[in-house]
């Protein structure tokens, strides 16, 4: 309670303690909980500590994944720590939620990310696909430039298949 919560205001640059107490609140207060979550990921991501930032970043997923600016910030710290596998994996649990809200530009910009980092991902790929048909379905060329572009062949390279999409439709 109290306590744990003046040590991780005295403490700052301990992501343990802030995380032990926004775990404690979390349920009551989910918005304090995320002040506290927020600095702990980054540090973890900088130390590398990547069971506990996985550990933050899906708690934060599920509590406030709306903050793009804030997942992009450990996106960049773990591309500087050549951790491309790793940030894609976690790309695929932040597009989710968006997936379920049917936000389908947040869907598509997050996808292309995840191939970005993993241009082979098939799932990623089906999943751009999906999202583009949601986004664009009632573009009457939709399907002409879906095929066109060699998005759905996975044999051509993604990067050419996704600029020659988005320059059509």
């Amino acid at each position: 309670g109290p306590f744990l919560e003046k040590l991780a205001r005295v403490d700052r640059k301990n992501p343990d303690i802030a995380r032990k107490f926004a775990l404690s609140i979390i349920t009551e207060d989910p918005e304090r909980a995320i002040e506290f979550l927020k600095p702990a990921g980054e540090t973890y991501a900088r130390i590398k500590d990547y069971r506990n930032l996985e550990d933050v970043w899906n708690l934060l997923v599920k509590h406030d994944y709306e903050d793009l600016p804030y997942f992009e910030k450990i996106e960049r710290i773990l591309v500087g720590n050549r951790e491309k596998i790793r940030i894609a994996a976690y790309l695929v649990t932040l597009c989710e939620p968006f997936k379920i809200v049917e936000n389908w530009p947040a869907v598509i910009s997050i996808t292309k990310k995840i191939l970005e980092y993993e241009p082979t991902s098939q799932k990623a790929r089906t999943d751009l696909v999906r999202a583009y048909k949601a986004e664009y379905e009632s573009h009457s060329l939709l399907t002409d430039f879906l095929k066109m572009s060699d998005l759905t062949n996975s044999k051509k390279p993604v990067g050419p298949a996704i600029a020659s999409f988005e320059r059509n439709i």
